[in-house]
């Protein structure tokens, strides 16, 4: 791959870079006992803040916190991905990476350092930053200069997808995260995975066509 430092890829966390389906499920089901597995894969068919305020209307800042407090210890105990790191590795070295989350900013730093990940990534967008993907990734486009097809985005989820495309980037979506790759495909992603292996001669496949046109 060329020396592309002014080109980004986006990656989702949750069930992009370490698999905390079952973990996330539990925790939710506590505050939510009538939840199956289907209904909270649904609530990431958008944005989940989206869908936790329509499932849940009254579900307070407390509740939020509660939320995170549960989650933080657990995900310190699930290792990332397998075959991750080196993938990130490479692409580090000609483009930048960030993390684009609706995880708080905590988590995911703590997380990341801990694995010694944290060197690859150059900024870290959670919650905490705001939790409207669409506008995170808006704010990507005026900090690093950038138009919507120099930046990918790496990710899980159906929604993910469509708050990227309401912006003009183009999605890989995985398939060893929250969603199936039925789901993944109604959002029309530029490409779909099965491992991480699979990112590298992706991502290079995209950068090629979109120098082609």
């Amino acid at each position: 791959m060329q020396n592309k430092p002014t080109r980004a890829i986006l990656f989702d966390f949750d069930g992009v870079i370490v698999d905390t389906f079952e973990m996330c499920f539990e925790i939710k089901k506590k505050s939510f006992p009538l939840f199956s597995k289907e209904e909270y894969r649904s609530h990431f068919d958008g944005n989940i803040y989206d869908a936790i305020k329509k499932y849940a209307p009254n579900f307070t800042q407390a509740e939020h916190d509660d939320y995170f407090n549960q989650y933080a210890p657990k995900l310190m105990e699930i290792l990332h991905v397998p075959g991750l790191e080196s993938i990130l590795c490479e692409l580090s070295k000609n483009f930048i990476l960030i993390v684009i989350s609706s995880t708080n900013n905590e988590s995911i730093h703590t997380y990341l350092a801990r694995y010694k990940l944290s060197s690859y990534f150059t900024e870290v967008m959670g919650s905490d930053d705001e939790t409207n993907k669409s506008k995170k990734i808006q704010i990507v486009f005026k900090k690093y200069n950038l138009m919507p097809k120099e930046c990918l985005f790496v990710t899980d989820t159906l929604g993910d997808i469509r708050e990227a495309a309401a912006v003009n980037v183009s999605a890989i979506g995985v398939t060893w995260g929250f969603h199936p790759t039925e789901t993944l495909q109604k959002g029309n992603p530029y490409a779909m995975v099965s491992t991480p292996a699979e990112l590298l001669n992706t991502i290079k496949n995209y950068f090629a066509e979109y120098d082609s046109v």
